[in-house]
């Protein structure tokens, strides 16, 4: 591959540079106007969700579980006494790479962390249950926050079996355990 500043064409002129610029919303001009290969390739960061600059920094100050059990869970920290933990939960049906998901954060003072992660699309439901209930018991019993959609539901359902019991319920009954996802318009 070969890369190609804007500059390169002998009629683009610093100043032919700045006059087009006027024409651009900033987020597409370095992405059509690139000065570097970088900036040619990069998600168009203006219409991004997320940082790009804070992403990257993330990664860059990423380190490999401290723990990794049956090639799915992940211990990222240890539990420790005083952190407060809580956990959630995405539960999905494992085809075209779609996984499920729990994770549960470490709570100390203003400071929260990701500390275990599950991620995988080859455990049943109830396999996952039960690896995620051995995890809580390790986490001191996190506060559970999950979907309430058919597939999150048979989670909190064989949680509950296993007598897990600190899961958030939509109703002060506590008859509609999860949470509903509902979209927004615009979004």
């Amino acid at each position: 591959p070969v890369f190609f500043p804007w500059h390169v064409r002998p009629n683009r002129t610093l100043e032919w540079h700045e006059s087009i610029r006027k024409d651009y919303p900033p987020h597409l001009f370095e992405k059509n106007y690139p000065d570097t290969e970088e900036q040619a390739l990069s998600a168009v960061t203006g219409r991004s969700l997320f940082d790009g600059v804070l992403l990257q920094r993330m990664l860059e100050n990423s380190r490999p579980p401290v723990e990794t059990r049956i090639g799915c869970v992940h211990i990222l920290q240890p539990p420790k006494l005083g952190v407060i933990y809580y956990a959630g939960a995405d539960i999905a049906e494992g085809r075209g790479g779609d996984d499920s998901v729990l994770w549960i954060e470490g709570k100390q003072g203003l400071s929260r962390q990701v500390v275990a992660v599950i991620q995988t699309n080859k455990l049943t439901i109830d396999i996952f249950a039960s690896q995620a209930f051995e995890l809580f018991k390790e986490y001191h019993n996190p506060y559970l926050v999950c979907g309430n959609d058919p597939l999150g539901l048979a989670f909190l359902e064989a949680l509950k079996t296993m007598g897990y019991n600190r899961i958030h319920y939509e109703d002060t009954k506590r008859q509609k355990p999860g949470y509903t996802t509902q979209s927004r318009a615009g979004f």
